[in-house]
């Protein structure tokens, strides 16, 4: 079929012809409508082509005029005063053009043609003009960390885990920090934590050093434990590792039973301290907190001011001053009276000089147990007399009672 003539149909020979008007007429119509289809096909076939040939030049012209990098960096495998080759991460090696005005820097700080060296890694400013040179060559500082190992002249040995194992310094040129403050060569000592920044040097594993920071231990300004020596100068310490440790302390150390001020000779053996130390070295103790003993029994027997008590604590005797023990019961204001023979207590103190016996700052009498409210066995006087209540056994004893009435 052609569709030369859109208002004439050919048929080839042996097809069906029809025989009626309307039929010709659709046949007519139908040719007509494929013809204007594969017409607007090839149309649109032939812009789309026209359209993808035309962004085809447009991207090849944008590549052809693109902008050149103004930037490059890799390792220096080569160099003189007219030019330097960089490897990149690839593999590739690139030779840049330098001039009499490129300019050379370490880092930030300003530098010299003669810093460069072999291995090292660099960064390049590049001109955006074709043919390109080279206005500004920046040398990475290299950073190294390790333990120091000896000190022989101007040559720090280091150990770590960088292929540096040699930090050399120059003196009056390499500067030192240590916890932020300026420091000083005499600090680099054996066991000591570096960290170095500068270029390699011509030797393989060498750091010329431009910094070196001495990394400053941790300063506790805390400690605590067990008294095993003490003396107007110093305290020494056992912690619960079983270390011991001896803290230097000057006249302006204060001390303290708790949180009550206290003197030098409120010191015992075995107590449990708290020390505040100075942040600085060499540290000094700056306040001793005697940490108070609470002991829980039940009396056994008060003999003028000493109560023996039972219970499961190392303490048995519990030692009160008159005018300084201070009493309470049942959380109001009590006196030595009111501790009885089978009332429980609770003492706070510090240990005696005595093993098993606690100087009592304060005695709280539980009222709970049903003794020490004036209704018990007996009560006793502030001389530590026994004195007989009429009330005998009541029900605050905690025993079964029983009242019988007797009718008449």
């Amino acid at each position: 079929m052609r569709c030369s003539n859109p208002h004439s149909v050919v048929v080839s020979k042996g097809q069906f012809m029809f025989t009626t008007k309307s039929s010709r007429v659709i046949r007519v119509a139908t040719s007509a409508v494929v013809c204007v289809a594969l017409a607007l096909g090839t149309a649109g076939v032939a812009l789309a082509g026209q359209r993808s040939h035309s962004r085809d030049h447009s991207s090849f012209g944008s590549r052809d005029h693109g902008q050149h990098w103004t930037h490059a960096s890799g390792t220096v495998t080569a160099f003189t005063t007219s030019s330097i080759t960089l490897k990149d991460h690839h593999g590739n090696s690139t030779t840049y053009a330098t001039t009499g005005t490129t300019t050379y820097f370490e880092g930030s700080a300003a530098g010299v043609y003669t810093d460069l060296a072999m291995g090292e890694q660099v960064k390049l400013d590049l001109t955006s003009t074709t043919p390109q040179t080279v206005t500004k060559v920046t040398i990475s500082l290299v950073h190294v960390v390790g333990t120091v190992t000896g000190v022989v002249g101007n040559v720090i040995t280091i150990a770590g885990h960088s292929s540096f194992t040699t930090v050399d310094v120059v003196p009056g040129t390499t500067t030192y920090t240590s916890g932020g403050a300026a420091s000083t060569f005499a600090a680099v000592i054996d066991g000591a934590k570096i960290s170095a920044v500068g270029l390699p040097g011509t030797t393989a594993g060498t750091l010329n050093a431009n910094s070196v920071n001495i990394w400053a231990p941790r300063v506790e300004t805390h400690a605590s434990g067990t008294v095993t020596a003490f003396t107007t100068s110093s305290i020494t310490l056992k912690d619960h590792h079983g270390n011991s440790t001896t803290y230097a302390t000057t006249g302006t150390t204060t001390y303290f039973e708790g949180s009550a001020a206290g003197v030098y000779t409120d010191l015992a053996m075995g107590e449990q301290v708290k020390l505040d130390l100075t942040s600085t070295t060499p540290q000094t103790v700056t306040k001793v907190t005697i940490s108070l003993v609470h002991v829980v029994g039940t009396v056994t027997g008060v003999v003028g001011n000493v109560i023996t008590i039972a219970g499961h604590s190392s303490f048995t005797t519990v030692d009160v001053v008159p005018g300084t023990t201070t009493y309470t019961s049942g959380g109001a204001a009590s006196t030595f009276a009111a501790v009885i023979d089978g009332a429980k207590i609770s003492a706070v103190g510090l240990p005696g000089t005595t093993a098993g016996t606690l100087n009592a700052n304060s005695v709280n009498i539980d009222i709970s147990s049903g003794h020490g409210d004036n209704h018990g066995h007996g009560q006793r006087d502030n001389q530590g007399n026994n004195q007989r209540s009429g009330r005998g056994h009541g029900k605050s004893f905690g025993h079964h009672s029983h009242l019988f009435v007797s009718l008449s």
